[in-house]
């Protein structure tokens, strides 16, 4: 058997570890920082050993009592329960004692349990809330009775209890029993006591913090505005309104607790100017906006006064873009005098109305003659057939004088700002499931004209709006059977021929009762049909009897409503006249000829169709 080979002995390091004095003499801070930041290998974990060592304590000690000197607020005693290294941890760190795991201060444990502080997954490990089976009846008579509040906070730690069993086991008289009893109650009402010093120094420290950053905030911010002032915008941030200075005062550049450095301020001024007069911008152009506005509050109250005696409104907005008005509201005005400006307005107003009114009488005269095609020695706007139908509500206006004009859909309300700068397209919807950002807002400054529209909610008058061929081929049937020509008979041509019609689609009503209309209520009547229910051309000349009979109910103007009769009296249906003032009257007799010779009136009632 072969001799065993002898094992080689391991030579002496070449470079023997020698104890450093100057490791020792090392500040706290400077190690701790090193420990950090140095990766977790031999060296580190030799100097976490050294630093967390029993024997090392006079280094946490004095390093406590320099910080404590130096600190704002004073940092409490170490407790003699606590290790300074522990003690230390409690202060400045928010890991968890037990496992290391970083815990939100939300989630720190309340009371005596404060300094043990343990996140929420070691909590069920180390506390307790359930009878102790294993202490003597003394001891758990003396935890449920004695320190009940205790239990009432969250429970008992174990580290705390644990020993509790053996400790009274070892006492043989009852004497040692309430000695330990007394000893135990004073270490968890020292530990609570000690829980609560440290807890209102974190708040104090918390608000210290939070008061640091605060100046730090302002001088940042008092930099800034030295510096912003440099480049001519001292007045603007001067000007500035509370919200305004609110939302700069917010700004991430400017609400930073930092110092602000050469190069920093290098990187954010072209935006903070830029800022700054965008600001600017918009304040000019919203005090531009209150200047229009006051003025065109003075415009409208003038216009307004106007229209009381004028043959037909007009609307604010169609005067405000005349070149006289506009000349007077483009005029520069410092601190705008209102009795000034009222004193130009009242000077200038008169002329434009009337202007404006000429312009428009003269395009819808112009308009109706396109449309009419009447000669030209004929004025088309007091012919009784020149009827005009507006294509936007689908009525027709039945009035044949110029208050046509003043029909609402002419003037018709503005959607805002964003539909009468842009149009905003629809956007097609995207294939995939990202979102598409709708198109921006218009931005100011806005124009003159949407200044206007956008403070009278209104456009501005649109005589395409109005129509005269919809009810033409019924109107001139009308006119046709009068013997009459549509394109030049007139009013007083219409009135002396005494012809009345029926409307074939409602001829009767619930009543029974049977329509009769002079030429001015048929044409009134016909603006309330539809178009469809006119493609016929309902309208029939009522016969002899009836016109005779309409014509003695309109001579003798009874004014009595809701009549009953034999059928031999008038030999015809009951008749409901429609006269030609437009007013509808209800004509009711009673069932015999004696109550209708002696006049006597049941029931009257007017109602105005104009």
């Amino acid at each position: 058997m072969a001799p065993a080979k002898k094992k080689a002995k391991r030579g002496a390091p070449k470079n023997p570890l020698v104890q450093k004095a100057w490791l020792i003499e090392m500040p706290l801070d400077i190690l701790w920082e090193v420990q950090r930041h140095a990766p977790y290998d031999y060296a580190t974990r030799a100097l976490h050993a050294f630093l967390t060592g029993h024997s090392q304590a006079r280094l946490w000690k004095d390093a406590l009592q320099s910080v404590r000197a130096t600190t704002t607020p004073a940092i409490p005693p170490c407790p003699f329960f606590l290790s300074y290294q522990r003690f230390t941890a409690l202060l400045f760190s928010h890991s968890c004692l037990n496992c290391d795991a970083v815990v939100p201060e939300n989630e720190w444990s309340n009371g005596s349990f404060f300094h043990a502080r343990l996140c929420a997954a070691c909590q069920p490990q180390c506390i307790t809330a359930e009878p102790l089976t294993r202490l003597s009846k003394d001891a758990e008579s003396f935890l449920q009775k004695d320190l009940s509040w205790y239990r009432e906070s969250g429970g008992w730690l174990l580290s705390d209890i644990q020993n509790l069993p053996e400790k009274y086991r070892l006492c043989t008289t009852p004497e040692e029993g309430h000695r330990l009893q007394r000893l135990w109650k004073q270490l968890q009402l020292e530990k609570s006591e000690s829980a609560c010093r440290i807890i209102q120094w974190h708040h104090h420290e918390a608000e210290y913090a939070q008061e640091k950053e605060r100046c730090l905030v302002r001088e940042r911010r008092a930099t800034i505005i030295n510096r912003l002032k440099g480049f001519g915008l001292g007045e603007e941030l001067e000007i500035m309104g509370y919200a305004d200075w609110s939302d700069f005062a917010r700004l991430k550049l400017v609400n930073k607790p930092t110092e602000l450095t050469q190069s920093e301020w290098k990187r954010i001024q072209p935006k903070l100017v830029q800022y700054v007069e965008s600001h600017k911008e918009q304040r000019l152009e919203k005090q531009r906006q209150d200047d229009y506005r006051n003025r065109f509050r003075v415009i409208a109250n003038a216009v307004w006064l106007d229209n009381d005696t004028a043959a037909f409104p007009i609307s604010p907005v169609d005067i405000c873009i005349l070149p006289e008005v506009r000349e007077l509201i483009d005029l520069t005005i410092d601190d705008f005098d209102a009795s000034y400006f009222k004193n130009q307005v009242a000077s200038v107003l008169p002329d434009a109305c009337n202007f404006w009114r000429d312009a428009l009488e003269t395009r819808l005269m112009a308009y109706a003659r396109k449309s009419t095609e009447c000669s030209p020695d004929v004025d088309p706007l007091s012919l009784p057939a020149t009827i005009f139908y507006c294509s936007a509500c689908k009525h027709g206006l039945e009035d044949h004088s110029l208050k046509v004009l003043s029909h609402s859909c002419l003037n018709r309300s503005s959607r805002g700002l964003r539909h009468l700068r842009v149009k905003v397209e629809e956007i097609p919807k995207p294939k995939t499931k990202r979102k598409q950002k709708a198109p921006p807002l218009p931005q100011p400054p806005f124009t003159f004209e949407e200044t206007v529209q956008a403070e009278f909610g209104a456009h501005f008058v649109r005589m395409e709006l109005l129509n005269l061929e919809i009810y033409a081929p019924v109107i001139g049937r009308i006119f046709r059977l009068c013997e009459q020509d549509p394109k030049s008979a007139t009013c007083e041509d219409m009135d002396q021929c005494r012809v009345w019609f029926s409307c074939e689609s409602c001829q009767f009503d619930k009543r029974g009762t049977k329509n009769l209309y002079p030429w001015s209520s048929a044409i009134t009547h016909t603006l309330r049909h539809s178009v469809e229910d006119f493609a016929q051309n309902p309208w029939k000349r009522a016969s002899k009897g009836e016109s005779d009979t309409a014509d003695e109910m309109e001579s003798t103007r009874r004014a009595i409503s809701a009549y009953e009769s034999a059928p031999e009296w008038l030999n015809m249906p009951k008749i409901m006249l429609v006269d030609t003032s437009v007013t509808v009257m209800w004509f009711s007799v009673s069932e015999t000829d004696k109550m209708l010779e002696e006049g006597s009136i049941l029931r009257c009632s007017f109602k105005s169709l104009a």
